[in-house]
């Protein structure tokens, strides 16, 4: 059984194409899996410590809350404001 390529010599633009989004997702593809890490260093160039925020978060921790609210709010349909759709509508002024 013979079929038809897609890519035969009449569609060479086709292929063209096809080959260059091949390539551009396997690009995507090998920049999604490589992964940068940034970190900060643990100690300056002369020896001293960076300052942490860890012994503060430590007792500021317990207090914090979280407060939620939620509301609803009643819309009405402009239409029903005009006159004409509230006569067509039998709805009282």
């Amino acid at each position: 059984m013979t079929g038809i390529s897609p890519f035969s010599r009449r569609s060479g633009l086709s292929m063209t194409l096809y080959r260059k989004l091949q390539v551009l997702v396997l690009f995507g593809a090998g920049l999604l899996a490589m992964s940068a890490h940034a970190a900060l260093p643990l100690t300056l160039a002369d020896g001293t410590e960076l300052p942490s925020l860890a012994p503060m978060l430590e007792r500021a921790t317990p207090a914090v809350v979280n407060i939620a609210t939620s509301t609803r709010v009643r819309q009405r349909n402009p239409l029903l404001e005009d006159p004409f759709f509230r006569r067509f509508f039998n709805i009282p002024p």
